[in-house]
């Protein structure tokens, strides 16, 4: 050790006078042997390290600084953008607002094929946007769907599921590089967004769409859905129809079958659909959260739809698992998100018609879509039960016949 601090060590010296690299001393075994050696060659050098440090660092953050004021610009320009489409809604000759809409389902279309209100956008001169994700493995939907409608959009998305389907459209490249600014064009230019499962019908079709829309817009709902009519197969209560003068109920929960979604609403709960299966237990999700930032949400009871088949009993409830696991994924969205016991005491049983109820005048709400004739409203329901009757009835015919023809084998 007293070698290693002596000034007259001839190793010293040696090392002091050719820095460590030079012709003279390039072997590291000698700043190996003497740690201070090494020490005083960095110290001496140290402003060279400090002003290669701070080029590198300046030119980091430059780079970074240029990536990340592009990504605000371009986030500043489709804020400005959605802000300005809120606010300029399409409207009709009379003044009336007509909500802008999107209208997104998957199906396989085998046991439920699209209805009017899906294939055919334009009926009655109304007109929004569809977008169909097809998880059939063969395109099935293709022969229901006309993709060369300029307001239909086909997507073949084999062996997904719906709401993973619907975070691919704005997060993900499909089919074309384009389809990331189709995502976000599609939030600049729509108002209101109808994630549906395949299993519901509306009797009203085109216009039950977009009276919904309305009916969420005046009442200044953040999320909302139909009521389920008396021919439904009902999972929770306090979504089934309540007659009465009222339009709307602020329930506090809106169901994941068939919700209504404002840009504000679909935008804050996005993020949570990627990785969902069932979906069981995100109709919690944003129905305890929507709460606790005051925001509104409820059922229309004006509008009404069917759902066909209960719960649980489809094929993809077969193909993930059956319903065991769909609840299994709801208790871990409880307990992962600590979603309040109000919110699951709502999904019960017995709440049937909760909820404040609201009246809107027609000042408030143009019932541009509905006939003045109640008579017409109650033929076209009549009609879609008769035609319901006539389905189920063959469809139990085609069951009894094929149980007689496998008990005579």
């Amino acid at each position: 050790m007293r070698v290693a601090f002596s000034r007259n060590n001839n190793l010293g010296r040696r090392n002091l006078q050719y820095p460590l690299g030079s012709n003279n001393d390039s072997s590291l075994l000698n700043c190996c042997r003497n740690p201070l050696i090494c020490f005083s060659y960095f110290i001496k050098t140290a402003w060279i390290w400090a002003i290669l440090f701070w080029i590198s660092a300046s030119y980091y953050a430059y780079s970074r600084f240029r990536v990340l004021n592009t990504d605000s610009n371009n986030n500043n320009d489709f804020i400005r953008n959605a802000r300005r489409s809120a606010s300029t809604s399409n409207s009709n000759e009379d003044g009336t607002n007509i909500p802008r809409i999107l209208v997104m389902t998957s199906s396989n279309c085998g046991e439920f094929t699209p209805k009017p209100w899906l294939s055919d956008p334009f009926e009655y001169g109304i007109l929004y946007d569809v977008v169909l994700f097809d998880y059939s493995p063969d395109k099935k939907c293709l022969s229901y769907i006309n993709t060369e409608h300029p307001n239909i959009r086909y997507i073949h998305k084999p062996k997904t599921y719906k709401w993973p389907a619907v975070y691919s459209l704005f997060h993900l490249i499909i089919d074309d590089n384009h389809q990331y600014e189709l995502g976000m064009q599609y939030l600049v230019d729509h108002d209101w967004f109808f994630l549906t499962d395949d299993d519901i019908d509306i009797p009203l079709n085109s216009k039950g769409i977009v009276t919904l829309a309305q009916y969420c817009q005046q009442s200044n709902l953040y999320i909302c859905q139909p009521s389920l009519s008396d021919r439904s197969a009902v999972n929770m209560d306090i979504t089934a129809y309540t007659p009465g003068e009222h339009q709307t109920r602020i329930t506090g929960f809106v169901e994941q079958m068939a919700p209504l979604f404002s840009r504000d609403a679909l935008m804050q709960f996005l993020p949570y659909f990627e990785h969902l299966t069932h979906g069981w237990g995100i109709d919690a999700l944003w129905s305890d959260i929507s709460t606790r930032l005051n925001k509104h949400i409820g059922v229309i009871d004006a509008v009404q739809i069917d759902h066909m088949r209960p719960s649980g009993v489809s094929n993809l409830y077969k193909r993930v698992g059956g319903i065991e696991k769909a609840e299994k994924e709801r208790t871990q969205f409880k307990a992962t998100y600590r979603i309040s016991d109000e919110v699951f005491t709502l999904m019960n049983n017995g709440q049937k018609g909760k909820g404040e109820k609201i009246i809107l005048s027609n000042n408030e709400l143009p019932l541009l879509f509905i006939e003045n004739n109640e008579n017409n409203n109650n033929e076209e329901t009549n009609n879609r039960n008769n035609n319901n009757n006539n389905n189920n009835n063959n469809n139990n015919n085609i069951k009894k016949k094929n149980n007689k023809d496998s008990n005579n084998e």
